[in-house]
């Protein structure tokens, strides 16, 4: 299997248990989501996109801020 396979099938799984309505809500699941995008697959536009467009958890925002600053741009907070 690929790289690019390898990182789809773990998106994959991510979406699958973050689409259960018992983790939904899970914050240790969406930052382990968040993290495999920045650490794992590189792609810190993906963990931008997964902490602030797809989270309602605050917890998570505020991770994301500290996470992800070097990928925030102006534009973006505002």
């Amino acid at each position: 299997m690929s790289i690019g396979g390898s990182n789809h099938r773990i998106r994959g799984l991510f979406e699958m248990a973050l689409s259960n309505d018992m983790l939904c809500n899970s914050v240790v699941l969406w930052h382990c989501y968040m993290g495999y995008e920045l650490n794992i697959a590189h792609d810190p536009y993906a963990a931008r996109h997964i902490c602030f467009l797809r989270t309602r958890s605050k917890l998570i925002w505020l991770d994301g801020f500290l996470s992800l600053k070097s990928v925030l741009t102006g534009s973006f907070l505002i």
